[in-house]
């Protein structure tokens, strides 16, 4: 989960890329202002790209004061990044977790990340029902149980699916030029 502190609110700069007219919290603010103000033009990690929650902090009231469900991020220039995502509100158990809790962290940094419980209990994404933790999205071996369901379910098996593919889209001889390596990379003729 990306965590991000926000400090009192304040005029946004008169440049500001974003065309927003203030930054950071204040109690008069619904959450959809709250999110549009304070989105963008942060300093994200890699990790960033593969949070799904990201919890807004107010460093007035030391509490959690909005959590979105990130669906991507948007280049801002300079190095910088907004979130795009979805506010999650009142029913929701990742916003009733985490709205109105203490402050998650208590470190200098406006951008941290922390594994909270409220985002670690997932469903397998195969539907099977199991828990998933972390940014895994499937059981192991799970992710591959869903495809070959569904490719014998459409197609009879893998040779009914390799069939109605090499027809789409082609047929891909299966001769050692055409051999491809576990990241894509074509297999040369001496490698094993």
């Amino acid at each position: 989960m990306i965590h991000i502190k926000l400090g009192p609110a304040r005029p946004a700069a008169t440049d500001d890329p974003m065309g927003r007219d203030f930054v950071g919290w204040s109690p008069d603010q619904t959450p959809e202002q709250l999110f549009a103000r304070n989105r963008g033009r942060w300093l994200l990690g890699a990790r960033a790209g593969v949070e799904r929650y990201v919890a807004f902090s107010s460093t007035v009231t030391k509490q959690v004061v909005l959590v979105v469900a990130k669906t991507g991020m948007e280049d801002v220039g300079g190095g910088k990044w907004a979130i795009v995502g979805d506010i999650l509100g009142p029913g929701n158990s990742v916003h009733d977790q985490l709205v109105g809790q203490p402050i998650l962290d208590a470190y200098r940094n406006p951008v941290t990340y922390i594994d909270h419980p409220a985002e670690l209990a997932r469903r397998c994404a195969c539907g099977c029902g199991e828990e998933v933790t972390g940014t895994r999205m499937f059981q192991s071996g799970h992710d591959q149980r869903a495809v070959y369901k569904r490719i014998t379910a459409r197609w009879g098996g893998v040779a009914g699916f390799l069939a109605w593919f090499d027809q789409e889209y082609g047929s891909v001889d299966a001769t050692p030029e055409n051999d491809l390596h576990p990241d894509g990379r074509p297999v040369q003729q001496d490698e094993p």
